[in-house]
């Protein structure tokens, strides 16, 4: 008898607990849509700049262009394509060539170009420049933020280059790993000939889509020196094309609704949203203020970092670093071939700071940054440090779109114009210094 009121008196503590647990965090959630400024702090800042927020989905704004009249597609690239379920024997590198191309909102407006005769973001008269010899001054390899997310052309990376009075090609797109930016190069590269070829090497992401690239026909470009898809054939070009247009319409709205590309939205959206369960049985207010306590954060964080932590020192891991090594090695070989200088530009965004401990991006450039350079240099290879660069500049909010974390209490996936600009400015001291 005594057991079994033992039991249910600690059954009733245990329930009496949770449900405690649960109406302080409901209460935490009415006080947090009271208190919660993400969505005024965003639309205050759009006002603030002139901008009229667009709180549409890209297959939106793509259909109303179309509604014009114009031809008109999405930002589309070999990762995305293939995580959407591309399987045609040819893979793309970049979209839909010669064509008006929505890209992302995190300006309250989306960004968007006209794509170059290959689909990349760059106006089409830089491959002339690239087709003399020795004319172009700068090949930029890399993911979204070497394709310019989310900024007009001119104030992409190789936009401001140009503003500086060089000339730049970029075979950057969204999501590309270290595979995808050798594929670009040996099947693009071979096109014309220049000065300097600079992979824009973006910390925390490129190893984790180095692994995914592993599983696909990127991994032939590594495998095989030979290998090429001939992209840039006129043939090929014709069947990639069509067969990207129709994936397009058929499948790429809804991967893009589910990986929303307009990130004002969708932060002004959660932030307006109405009592949520969801976080009440996650429980998440109190895990944020445990998050935020000295004593208990910083050990509940430092754990945190320590399976980080384990996991970068595993020997799957050390196996990816140096498949990331052999990759790099590969694009240096390259560009050799080419008579091109080889540099890697090494980027992490500082307002990445702004997270918490357990930020992976964060925890890969305190554990790797050092030991990153130091080997690349061994390697002969010209490093260029994007990350100090950034950390200089006194007005950190210029960096990034609508003024970011202080402003707005939040971060966003990538720079401002202000932001890119410093990158390039650093990249054309190469040109200086030759």
């Amino acid at each position: 008898m005594f057991k079994k009121s033992f039991i249910q008196n600690i059954a009733l503590v245990f329930i009496s607990t949770f449900l405690a647990l649960f109406i302080i965090n409901a209460g935490l959630e009415i006080h947090f849509l009271s208190k919660n400024k993400i969505a005024e702090n965003l639309k205050r800042e759009m006002i603030k700049r002139g901008v009229n927020y667009d709180n549409r989905y890209i297959k939106e704004v793509v259909l109303s262009v179309r509604d014009e009249g114009e031809e008109c597609f999405a930002a589309m690239c070999s990762n995305i394509i293939l995580r959407a379920g591309w399987t045609k024997k040819l893979v793309p590198l970049s979209g839909i060539p010669n064509t008006r191309t929505i890209n992302c909102n995190e300006l309250g407006i989306f960004s968007e170009y006209k794509s170059d005769r290959y689909g990349f973001n760059n106006p089409d008269q830089s491959w002339e420049i690239f087709s003399n010899e020795k004319n172009l001054d700068f090949i930029l390899l890399g993911d979204s933020f070497t394709q310019g997310s989310c900024v007009p052309q001119k104030y992409t990376i190789a936009g401001q280059i140009r503003n500086f009075g060089y000339s730049a090609l970029s075979l950057g797109c969204s999501a590309n790993g270290p595979l995808a930016s050798l594929a670009a190069l040996r099947e693009y590269g071979k096109l014309g000939s220049t000065k300097n070829i600079v992979y824009i090497f973006t910390a925390g992401n490129d190893i984790y889509d180095l692994v995914e690239e592993e599983k696909t026909i990127l991994n032939k470009y590594f495998e095989d020196e030979s290998f090429l898809q001939n992209l840039s054939s006129d043939n090929n070009k014709l069947k990639v094309v069509s067969h990207l247009k129709k994936f397009h319409d058929e499948r790429l709205y809804s991967y893009f609704h589910n990986n929303d590309m307009n990130l004002v939205m969708r932060n002004i959206t959660e932030s307006e949203n109405q009592f949520s369960v969801h976080r009440i049985f996650k429980l998440t207010h109190l895990r944020w203020k445990i998050g935020k306590a000295d004593l208990v954060g910083n050990w509940y964080r430092y754990n945190k970092f320590k399976k980080i932590k384990a996991n970068y020192e595993s020997n799957e891991y050390k196996k990816n670093m140096s498949k990331f090594y052999n990759v790099v090695q590969k694009i240096q070989d390259t560009a050799r071939e080419q008579n091109a200088k080889f540099i890697v530009a090494y980027l992490y965004s500082p307002n990445r700071d702004n997270k918490a401990m357990t930020d992976a991006a964060k925890s890969f450039n305190f554990l790797f940054k050092e030991k990153i350079l130091k080997n690349l240099n061994d390697m002969e290879i010209q490093v260029i440090d994007l990350e100090s660069a950034l950390k200089k500049i006194e007005d950190q909010d210029s960096l990034y779109p609508l003024g970011d974390a202080k402003t707005l209490g939040m971060h966003f996936g990538h720079f401002s114009p202000k932001g890119y600009e410093i990158i390039a400015e650093e990249i054309t001291k190469v040109i200086q210094n030759q």
